[in-house]
């Protein structure tokens, strides 16, 4: 097997990450029809090394905010044992939360990625990397309300290579985004996974657009993975995601088809006559 030592920079420097805008004009009345609640920005890089039971080494970085404006950080992290053990996780997210003007926004990009290098055939040597990309927002609907939500994943398992013997590997990047209200519970889900190296990236495409009803909503968005090696074992993966989710109140639906954002398939969520 050829000895790879993988650095952070090559875990992410392809792909295009997430970009994630939410907005929610002012209605006629001059009341929100949809209101931002809560925000949480979440990135963790978890790293450890083991070599042949003798040494090891771990660390665990995160950054995070639940603060209503801009949000930038980068979590970089990784161990590693010489030559015989390497772990490395980058985890990025550029968002901002803002109503101004009566306009309510929230936009963002980002990206999880890791990799891990084992080259010690024959001992019990191991690496794992563990990153995680987390955007939560809970915003309430007052008035029921058009919605257009645009979706793309992107999970790649980049490279995944095991010795013979007692070697091991893991490489799964992933990304879950559900939409969800608090009569109905999930009302959309999505995943995606990519556990086969070589085939390209798993990729998910989705719109979709109806009514928003009175209700308080939460849109979940997860990227991350988790890569880990044994032996003689190499992994490197990444996953990445992009959103727009736009709610108008009435009588202003004509702006999403003046937008062009009216959605391939619809659906009506909690909307009451």
């Amino acid at each position: 097997m050829k000895t790879r030592v993988l650095s952070s920079a090559a875990v992410l420097e392809t792909h295009a990450v997430f970009t994630l805008l939410f907005v929610a004009l002012l209605t006629p009345s001059g009341a929100f029809a949809a209101e931002i609640l809560r925000v949480e920005r979440w990135l963790q890089v978890s790293t450890f090394a083991d070599s042949r039971g003798l040494m090891t080494d771990s660390s665990n970085e995160q950054a995070g905010s639940a603060a209503i404006g801009l949000f930038s950080e980068e979590v970089v992290d990784g161990v590693g044992l010489g030559d015989l053990v390497t772990a490395t996780g980058e985890v990025m997210q550029h968002s901002t939360v803002s109503a101004v003007d009566g306009v309510m926004r929230v936009e963002g990009s980002g990206s999880a990625g890791g990799g891990v290098s084992v080259m010690d055939p024959g001992f019990a040597s191991r690496g794992r990397v563990d990153v995680r990309n987390l955007l939560v927002v809970d915003f309430e609907v007052s008035q029921a309300s058009p919605f257009t939500l645009n979706i793309s994943m992107l999970a790649d398992a980049v490279e995944t290579s095991r010795g013979t013997g007692l070697s091991r590997v893991t490489n799964s990047p992933r990304v879950i985004a559900w939409l969800a209200n608090s009569s109905s519970g999930l009302l959309f889900q999505w995943r995606i996974y990519d556990h086969t190296p070589g085939n390209g990236a798993a990729r998910l495409d989705d719109v979709v657009s109806g009514l928003l009803g009175v209700d308080t909503y939460t849109l979940s968005i997860f990227t991350g993975g988790d890569f880990q090696g044994r032996e003689e074992a190499e992994a490197l993966g990444l996953a990445s995601f992009d959103v727009r989710l736009l709610v108008v109140p009435e009588p202003s639906t004509a702006l999403l088809l003046g937008l062009g954002l009216v959605g391939l398939r619809l659906a009506s969520v909690g909307a009451s006559d």
